[in-house]
């Protein structure tokens, strides 16, 4: 086994400023990551923030951790429900491209699809919305959300006996769920 000498002064203050800077990058890129995530959290769970600062919260979050994909999908639905709220279709725009780019990073989220087909079903592009959401019964097929958000769809879509055969699966994974049938 061989070993790399350090002998040489030169060569031991090069390994240590490597070492440092990567330590020093590596530090730099978790605590943006770390900052993004939290001021998300916060803006995902704040119910007193305006729809105006939760976009701002949400632009900021992205701002700093913007190559993670969780950062995409909490700034598509902040921005979905604005578009929802304020029937603003550039707010339901912004949501759709951050919910595919999310989609894009982690395409086996179950929750990424799930979002991504109700703002497709929102904007109008139902046969899109339906590959989304049954993308998302496919990643996630005992999940209940998933199911019953694909059941809603194809009930307003008129497919109303597929529609109860997912709303049947969807009861199977919930039963107190029936009521809401």
């Amino acid at each position: 086994m061989r070993t790399i000498p350090l002998r040489p002064i030169a060569l031991r203050i090069f390994f240590l400023l490597v070492a440092v800077a990567g330590l020093g990058v590596l530090s730099y890129l978790v605590v943006r990551a770390a900052i993004g995530d939290s001021v998300m959290t916060f803006v995902e769970r704040n119910p007193n923030l305006s729809s105006e600062a939760r976009l701002e919260g949400a632009d900021t979050a992205a701002s700093y951790a913007s190559s993670d994909p969780r950062m995409h999908l909490g700034r598509g639905g902040v921005y979905l429900a604005s578009a929802n709220e304020e029937q603003n279709e550039v707010h339901l725009a912004t949501a759709l491209a951050e919910l595919r780019a999310a989609a894009a990073m982690t395409p086996d989220d179950y929750r990424t699809w799930m979002t991504l087909g109700r703002a497709l079903d929102r904007a109008g592009a139902t046969a899109e919305a339906k590959e989304a959401l049954e993308r998302a019964v496919n990643l996630a097929p005992r999940h209940f959300d998933p199911r019953w958000a694909l059941a809603n769809h194809l009930l307003r879509g008129g497919e109303r006996d597929a529609a109860f055969a997912e709303f049947r699966q969807a009861l199977a994974s919930r039963p107190a769920a029936l009521p809401l049938v």
